[in-house]
């Protein structure tokens, strides 16, 4: 009689974590959320995220997790002690959302086999690039298709074209809301983003030093090529905001920035840089690290044109989105020029 009892006893493991569940829902993210201490319990049928007090904050059947392992950057208030971080992706009531644990790497390690193992999904759908942009914008949450179209600069036409396909596929509705097929898609596709911009982040943490080594032997390339002036006395027929703008020309077709604009407040003494739809960018290929290390070599070569050839020194004072272009300010330390 006791049997089933004793089996199901022997299925389940419990870990000491600290969770946010839910973390993200349906696109929005709860950014103020804290972090609660507690325990992730993993059976065959579910797992259940149980505060220190025994509340049982949420608990999600194994059926409906769609992906597991997607790291989340500069989580809020992260305690002290836990220093790694796992997602836990999802499908609430038909809504896409995440969970986040918090442990030291051999518990996230574990947790993660062990919901890997368990899921064992494997999508061999071939999806075209039109297709993944779509799937992600409707996984964010937008599902007008006059938004689409505009986003991905497409008629409406076609944004119902691609809905056709991705229902045919079985990875959207007829409402257009991603289905748990589709939701595992997309898990996959961030997944293995995240796996590159692990790599790229640990690549970005080592290069650190070495990005204005790189801006420098690119400065002195472009010169070299006749690109740029080779001194000081040579850049007086420009203003710098155009020498900036020649930079982003010589660049873009290498890959370091694309759709770049340069501007010079001269009154105070700034220079904003907008990377044009950069959230669009990342979002699609989902390569964020690698995209933002792009990002701050460019922005080191934008720095040490200006120390070689102005002799002032630019700092970064702001990063923020409008809309979906990021911006970069950096502010002069000391008088501009006469730009």
């Amino acid at each position: 009689q006791n049997e089933p009892q004793k089996q199901e006893q022997k299925e389940r493991k419990v870990f000491k974590v600290s969770y946010i569940v839910p973390f993200r829902r349906g696109g929005v993210t709860f950014i103020e959320r804290d972090w609660t201490e507690g325990f992730l319990v993993i059976t065959d049928k579910y797992l259940a995220f149980i505060s220190k007090d025994k509340k049982i904050d949420a608990k999600v059947e194994i059926e409906n997790i769609t992906g597991v392992g997607r790291p989340e950057r500069n989580p809020q208030k992260m305690p002290g002690s836990m220093e790694f971080v796992l997602s836990i992706d999802y499908n609430d009531e038909g809504t896409s959302s995440t969970a986040l644990i918090s442990s030291n790497k051999e518990t996230v390690d574990e947790v993660r086999y062990i919901l890997e193992k368990k899921l064992g999904f494997k999508e061999k759908i071939r999806l075209s690039f039109e297709e993944r942009r779509l799937l992600m914008l409707l996984y964010q949450g937008i599902n007008s298709p006059k938004d689409i179209a505009e986003i991905m600069n497409i008629t409406e036409s076609r944004v119902s074209e691609l809905l056709i396909e991705l229902i045919n596929k079985g990875l959207v509705d007829t409402t257009g809301r991603l289905t748990m097929k589709g939701s595992k898609i997309v898990s996959e596709m961030f997944t293995r983003g995240a796996e590159l911009e692990r790599i790229s982040y640990e690549l970005a943490k080592t290069l650190e030093l070495k990005y204005n080594e790189a801006a420098k032997s690119t400065i002195e390339i472009l010169a070299e090529r006749g690109f740029l002036p080779r001194s000081r006395e040579e850049v007086v027929n420009k203003t710098l905001e155009e020498w900036l703008n020649t930079l982003v020309e010589y660049l873009s077709p290498i890959g370091l920035v694309s759709n770049v604009e340069i501007h010079v407040n001269r009154l105070t003494k700034t220079i904003e840089i907008k990377h044009i739809n950069s959230k669009q960018a990342a979002l699609v290929e989902t390569l964020y690290s690698m995209y933002n290390v792009c990002v701050d070599i460019f922005t080191h070569v934008v720095s040490q044109f200006i120390i070689q050839y102005f002799g002032y020194l630019p700092r970064v004072i702001n990063v923020s989105t409008r809309g979906s272009d990021l911006m970069i300010t950096l502010e002069v330390i000391e008088p501009l020029p006469v730009l």
